[in-house]
């Protein structure tokens, strides 16, 4: 089995992607998988449930993609008012 650095490399690289244009079937698959190792690892390291860990992971994520769109759509708007100054 991978290492959890690398198995957290590939969901962030599949939630990122299924954000801009979505997943294959496929896809979705191994997003599902890497998913849960993660969500059950953690579980384990928190002594929590892993229904509970499942959502507060996805909370976490979709909180730092909507952060990015966020910055990224902030700086594109003060490079397109810079062309004006």
């Amino acid at each position: 089995m991978g290492k959890l650095v690398d198995i957290v490399s590939i969901y962030r690289d599949l939630k990122y992607i299924e954000a801009k244009k979505g997943l294959s079937f496929g896809e979705k698959n191994v997003l599902s998988q890497v998913e849960f190792l993660i969500c059950e690892e953690l579980a384990i390291i928190n002594n929590s449930q892993l229904e509970l860990t499942i959502r507060e992971v996805r909370i976490f994520v979709e909180s730092l993609i909507h952060g990015y769109e966020k910055i990224t759509d902030n700086f594109n708007a003060t490079l397109s008012l810079g062309c004006f100054l």
